[in-house]
């Protein structure tokens, strides 16, 4: 891999390689001599050239590889394709991934004549690709189909699908197993060797290839299995650098930019009030001392005094104390050297007064109406005592409060919806909280509240842009486009408020008012229930943001690993605007990425996806719901075996070497449980390394170099701890019975003698 790599990167000459060779044995120049003779035809023609030279100073043949198809159809390149402003490169100087990418690169211009497209191959699959001519021979791609670029490749998969769903060619499994399968495979292996060999393989066209097969040889039924997943990714990796990338992103939809939940800034699609009454019985002296403590808390700090950590708890006199913390100094030597150290006692230590703080003078202001004189001398910090409050004056406050918020009958006023955050900030729903009595609360709908208007989810905005002109659509900015879209917003707004309000009947068993809210007795838990229930945040203002007043937002994934769009229907619905939704990774989606997976919703063959090819060959893998398109269990059980295989095969790579280790056993039972490095140079090889998924929570995956084995042999689930249980030897024991043959020993004497089942589980660290 890194040979070629410097052949074809690095400048070198001949008499160098010929120097090299001639330190080896005989055997191993031979050998050289046979794989340069294949992965030579890959370089330029000049380093072909020398490549030959040095070949046949050891009676080597060697054939220069450029065929005249690649001559002719470079030719038609135009000059200024590749580099702007500048002359194409001369051919015999590129490699022939170079030539290649030259003649079918997006950007390439090609000058080609209907002569060239009909007597050259490259330029008809050229053409082909770019919709300007049909293919009559289809074997033509499995001819070019190595050369090309990984995203060529896939792309080659997708138009040849393409022209069966356009019907003018019927759908020929054996083509895509040749494709799958390609005898010229070394040519995909040696580009990856010339352009990216410290990166993983890309098996991303022939996974997609193979699971195609299954799905058409299975009927629809099935696109891969675990263990066939498993046996083509061990067949198809470097077994010295084993390193692959399925890239299922490359042809399953990914969840980004899903509809969810937008918990930063929606507030919500209820709001609230609470009726309250002053309770005069709670205005007693002790009630009203405990709310000028918690105001001088909150706003002033403590006073302490010294007690002995021995004594009583009784401060320790001042004269007393200027002795017990008084810092004491002894000399100490280090080095031949005399230094000063000093220490306090430990004896003693800080209590704080119940009744006393030191408050600076910005934060005096949220005291001093409160004093019995607030005229103090100016200072910075003041020493405040709870005898220098007056009762009397907080509670006349106090019963002053409700007139500051709308009164209602009978002394009844109306407090409107808070959090906890504003009791902190606000210390007159702190007094309203510890005086007054909650008697009923009204519940109503917010004015404002909406979806999301990009993703239309009852499709008014359908409805509308049916009914616009094309010139309306196309200006934006024009004052018809801006009313139509206001009049969008408000139809969302009316049905959402509809759907709340349906809701809040169900939920509350109660009428709307004709004010428009819905009036209970107070029950803080209802309250607590409904706030969550319909995402209360905050009031909706008149000059909230829309990102304020809308439910959903797109989801937007920074993880690394890509996260396939797989959702399932959830049974029931939102309960605050009765929205259907999916299930996605434990978290609600209300709009998935599949609503562009069907071929009535595409015709572009650059974005089909497994969804499309599916469907094309009569297998669709998508149907309809009330919320959009959910895939079938197909789906989603090839993407949880695919990353079950990636994460297992991550394990497959020996420690003591790197290279690939193989299945070790061949039964029926375990052979894809046990592995071996088979490099006969490693000091760990034929040694057997045990790697499963755990039986009990499917998820942990148990390394036998990593975790330790219960005393029954069993190895211990880093997850979750499993390790046996009864049931599973008796499992095990009905293999046998069933088909009638003896239990063997081993399996017989461990009956009834599992651990897990009793309670007993073992560290996979230790055993």
């Amino acid at each position: 891999m890194e040979l070629l790599w410097a052949l074809d990167k690095l400048f070198w000459k001949k008499e160098t390689l010929i120097s090299a060779w001639s330190q080896y044995h005989a055997a191993t120049v031979s050998f050289f001599v046979q794989e340069f003779q294949k992965f030579g035809r890959v370089l330029s023609y000049n380093k072909q050239m020398a490549l030959k030279s040095v070949l046949s100073s050891y009676s080597g043949r060697y054939e220069i590889y450029l065929p005249n198809v690649f001559r002719q159809a470079y030719k038609c390149v135009a000059n200024d394709t590749l580099i702007p402003l500048q002359k194409k490169p001369n051919i015999e100087q590129l490699n022939l991934y170079s030539i290649i990418d030259a003649i079918f690169g997006e950007s390439s211009i090609l000058n080609e004549t209907d002569e060239d497209v009909s007597s050259n191959s490259l330029i008809q699959l050229r053409s082909w690709f770019r919709g300007q001519h049909q293919l009559e021979d289809y074997t033509l791609i499995l001819n070019v189909f190595p050369l090309l670029s990984e995203k060529l490749r896939l792309q080659s998969v997708k138009r040849y699908f393409h022209d069966i769903r356009n019907k003018h060619i019927s759908f020929d499994v054996s083509l895509i197993k040749e494709i799958k399968d390609s005898k010229f495979d070394d040519f995909i292996r040696y580009r990856y060797c010339v352009e990216s060999p410290a990166e993983p393989v890309v098996l991303t066209v022939p996974l997609l290839c193979d699971t195609l097969i299954t799905l058409h040889n299975s009927k629809g039924k099935s696109f891969q299995t675990f263990d066939g997943i498993l046996d083509f990714a061990m067949t198809r990796c470097d077994t010295a650098h084993p390193a692959i990338d399925f890239g299922l992103q490359r042809f399953i939809p990914t969840c980004n930019r899903g509809a969810v939940y937008n918990i930063d800034n929606f507030k919500g699609f209820i709001d609230y009030a609470i009726i309250r009454k002053l309770n005069k019985d709670l205005i007693t002296d002790e009630h009203l001392r405990t709310v000028l403590t918690y105001l001088m808390d909150k706003h002033a700090r403590r006073q302490t005094y010294p007690v002995c950590r021995y004594g009583d708890g009784t401060k320790i006199p001042d004269e007393t104390f200027q002795y017990c913390g008084k810092r004491r100094e002894y000399k100490t030597t280090e080095n031949g050297q005399e230094r000063l150290q000093s220490y306090t006692l430990e004896c003693f230590k800080y209590c704080q007064y119940n009744d006393r703080w030191n408050i600076s003078h910005e934060k005096l202001k949220h005291i001093q109406d409160f004093l019995h004189d607030k005229n103090i001398p100016y200072s910075q910090t003041y020493s405040i005592s709870l005898d220098m409050f007056s009762t009397n004056k907080l509670k006349t406050y106090i019963l002053s409060l409700p007139d500051k918020f709308t009164m209602l009958k009978n002394g009844e006023f109306l407090v409107h919806s808070y959090n906890r955050r504003d009791v902190d900030n606000n210390f007159n729903l702190y007094l309203i909280q510890e005086f007054s009595d909650a008697l009923r609360m009204r519940i109503f709908p917010q004015t404002g509240a909406i979806v999301g208007l990009q993703f239309d989810v009852f499709g008014f905005w359908k409805n509308i842009r049916q009914s616009l002109p094309f010139e309306v659509l196309r200006n934006q900015q024009s004052s018809e486009y801006k009313e139509a879209l206001k009049k969008y917003e408000q139809q969302e707004a009316q049905e959402v408020k509809s759907r709340c309000i349906a809701s809040l009947k169900k939920e509350l068993n109660t009428e709307i008012t004709e004010d428009g809210f819905f009036e209970i007795p107070y029950d803080h838990n209802l309250l607590s229930v409904i706030v969550k229930r319909f995402y209360f945040k905050g009031t909706i203002g008149e000059k909230d943001e829309l990102h304020q007043r809308e439910f959903l937002t797109h989801s937007n994934l920074t993880s690394n690993f890509a996260q396939y769009c797989a959702p399932q229907l959830s049974e029931a619905t939102n309960p605050a605007i009765d929205l259907p939704y999916f299930w996605c990774r434990g978290k609600e989606c209300f709009h998935n990425n599949l609503g562009t997976q069907t071929l009535e919703e595409e015709i572009n063959w650059y974005n089909y996806t497994l969804f499309h090819l599916s469907e094309i060959i009569g297998f669709p893998m998508l149907h309809k719901t009330v919320a959009g398109y959910e895939p079938e269990p197909t789906v989603w059980q090839f993407i949880a075996i695919t990353n079950k295989v990636m994460q297992k095969f991550r394990r497959l790579k020996c420690r003591a070497c790197g290279h690939m280790m193989f299945t070790e056993r061949t039964s029926g039972f375990n052979r894809y449980n046990y592995y071996e490095c088979v490099n006969p140079t490693c000091a760990e090889v034929r040694h057997p390394v045990y790697l499963n998924f755990c039986f009990k929570c499917k998820k942990g995956l148990i390394d036998s170099r990593d975790t330790k084995q219960c005393p029954n042999g069993w190895y211990i689930c880093p997850t979750c701890l499993a390790c046996c249980d009864d049931e599973q030897y008796e499992r095990q024991a009905q293999r046998y019975i069933l088909t009638k043959r003896p239990v063997p020993p081993r399996i017989q004497e461990k009956r009834g003698k599992g651990h897990n089942d009793k309670g007993i589980y073992f560290c996979p660290q230790c055993g």
